[in-house]
């Protein structure tokens, strides 16, 4: 009879061990893949922007298709899948999808500074691809920069 008993509490513990873990083994938080491949490798590391085209994009309307020179030798094709005009003007922004860069989405943003100035900030990026380029502002004029995915993303 010690022995039944023995069994049975080994059975229950086993069972219990099994069907309640006390701890998980995935983490919860993703590792980058630094091993992505890139999408903008035929572009150079530093494209100077032209305002007026940037201006130009932030006039689409939600579902139109664009196709911009955003800078000499930079082709950049879409559809708007996002706009929005906060503020009385002072924030407008739209979201591109691109169509001639596979995944890839441009982020666009204009702001109206308290001062009246403008200030322009963007992104083209793809969660597929490990680069990407971020709009920055340098002696009042506008340049794509070069960046990783993961200077931009962290995950």
């Amino acid at each position: 009879m010690k022995d039944l008993k023995r069994a049975l509490l080994l059975l229950t513990s086993i069972s219990f061990y099994l069907i309640v873990p006390a701890q998980e083994n995935t983490l919860p938080v993703r590792e980058p893949d630094y091993n992505k491949p890139f999408l903008f490798e035929q572009l150079p590391q530093r494209i100077l922007c032209s305002t007026d085209e940037l201006q130009s994009l932030l006039q689409a309307q939600q579902g139109q298709a664009v196709n911009t020179d955003l800078a000499l030798h930079f082709n950049f094709r879409g559809t708007v899948v996002s706009v929005a005009d906060k503020y009385a003007g002072d924030l407008v922004s739209v979201t591109i999808r691109s169509s001639n860069y596979a995944g890839a989405v441009l982020n666009l943003a204009r702001v109206r500074l308290s001062d009246g100035s403008i200030k322009f900030t963007g992104r083209i990026i793809s969660l597929q691809h490990g680069d990407a380029f971020d709009l920055v502002q340098e002696n009042n004029q506008y340049y794509f920069i070069k960046k990783g995915f993961y200077d931009l993303i962290n995950e």
